[in-house]
């Protein structure tokens, strides 16, 4: 594998290289359609050979299936790294897509990140850095190196990389320094800075910390029984890890050991703080929490149990999902969330809309607390978009509200069984949550 296509010439009785165009040479299956040979590659679709040019041509049209494996969204720009395929690019909250490789000189993508001077992609041959929506991509620092985990707090990149290493910039990747010693030389899988500390997830051994001020990575294990490492977040000030086969924990500072908090026995691929919520995937399933991992939601967003929930993001209006072999699924946003950039006092305005029972059949209960009186418009909606039902509009004054919802549309008629949003718009912010409607 990996060594592309090669033919038998019967005139000079050897065998020689056709690769010409086939950019990605992870060849698994071989056809033949008409006069033209047929390329079947991991994670990058079919190619077509040219007889006349001896040129491969790549034939994804209507495909689905690159192997997304990162994925990090600007506004309406979504970007997603797959193995193998490189970088797909999305201007219109992935309605459509383009392949963004120009400059990209490995196109197996393991993470990406952004700051205020671009998106940052982590390949087996180092960082790669676009300016300007992806229509270039240009070197930036640690090539030769494997880098899986990249992610920015405050005004510093930080990767971790084959072998064991946690690297950092302060120049947008222009140059690197590493952090600490006394890692094992195994991938580190996830980077995270909570707090003042620095955190390291590393492949088969697990987490390690690097508080403000040390120089040597220690060991946090405790309560972990589970090394082997997929995924690493911060979220509400809290770290949460995703295990191969053991579920999601998070890690209690006060005592210095790791608590079970979520679905266990399965893989969490994919760990992801969107708003109010903390997200997780696996097999064909995207969790859900609201508050720090004691009760979690199955979003259940059909995917198909076939389907590993690799990369999860948030763009302006969508949550994103890259998957393993199923390309990017897309739903509309409903997490809690604040816009960003407004003011303390308007973050606060309202909090924690809540639906119960959650699913429900003849009605349910919603909930939530405003700190100061607002006008408020509480309606459901379908997946679509579509206003299906108000439930309360008018000035609210400050303190805790439940209003309800009796399951049946503006019209009057009982609404259809199938999931339905509930959103809360208060003092130019939104806060969505779903419910299920069993009918």
């Amino acid at each position: 594998m990996g060594g592309g296509v090669w033919r038998w010439d019967p005139a000079s009785y050897y065998w020689g290289e056709v690769n010409t165009g086939l950019w990605n040479k992870d060849v698994r299956a071989m056809g033949r359609h008409e006069l033209s040979a047929l390329a079947g590659t991991w994670g990058a679709g079919v190619f077509r050979l040219d007889p006349a040019t001896d040129e491969w041509s790549v034939r994804t049209t209507g495909m689905t299936a690159p192997l997304v494996t990162a994925l990090v969204t600007d506004g309406d720009d979504v970007y997603a790294g797959s193995e193998g395929g490189g970088i797909y690019y999305s201007s219109d909250q992935g309605d459509t897509w383009v392949r963004s490789i120009d400059g990209l000189e490995n196109y197996w993508v393991w993470s990406m990140t952004r700051d205020a001077s671009g998106v940052y992609a982590g390949t087996w041959n180092g960082v790669f850095q676009s300016t300007d929506q992806g229509e270039s991509w240009s070197a930036s620092g640690l090539q030769g190196d494997g880098v899986f985990a990249l992610t920015v707090s405050g005004s510093t990149l930080y990767a971790g990389t084959f072998g064991g290493h946690v690297w950092s910039s302060e120049s947008g990747g222009g140059s690197w320094s590493e952090v600490g010693t006394g890692l094992p030389s195994a991938n580190v899988m996830g980077v995270e800075q909570v707090g003042s500390a620095l955190y390291a997830a590393v492949w088969e051994h697990g987490v390690y910390e690097l508080p403000d001020g040390e120089t040597v990575w220690a060991s946090i294990n405790d309560g972990l029984p589970e090394l082997l490492v997929r995924s690493m977040a911060s979220h509400d000030g809290i770290l949460f890890l995703g295990t191969e086969s053991k579920g999601v924990y998070k890690w209690d500072d006060g005592s210095a050991t790791w608590d079970s908090c979520g679905p266990q026995n399965t893989v969490m691929f994919s760990l992801e703080s969107v708003g109010g919520e903390l997200l997780a995937g696996s097999w064909g399933t995207l969790w859900a929490t609201a508050d720090t991992g004691r009760t979690w939601t199955d979003e259940h967003p059909g995917l198909g149990d076939w389907y590993l929930v690799r990369a999860l993001a948030a763009g302006s209006e969508n949550l994103f999902a890259g998957l393993w072999g199923g390309g990017v699924w897309r739903a509309p946003l409903a997490i809690s969330a604040v816009d960003e950039g407004s003011s303390a006092e308007s973050e606060t305005s309202l909090r924690a809309l809540r639906v119960d029972p959650n699913p429900f059949a003849s009605g349910a209960r919603i909930a939530f607390r405003l700190d100061h009186p607002l006008p408020v418009d509480l309606a459901v909606y379908e997946p679509s978009g579509r206003r299906v039902a108000t439930i309360a509009g008018g000035v609210l004054p400050a303190g805790p509200h439940e209003k309800s919802w009796d399951g049946r549309t503006a019209g009057g008629e009982r609404a259809a069984a199938g999931v339905y949003f509930i959103r809360l718009e208060a003092g130019g912010k939104t806060l969505t949550t779903k419910a299920v409607h069993l009918r």
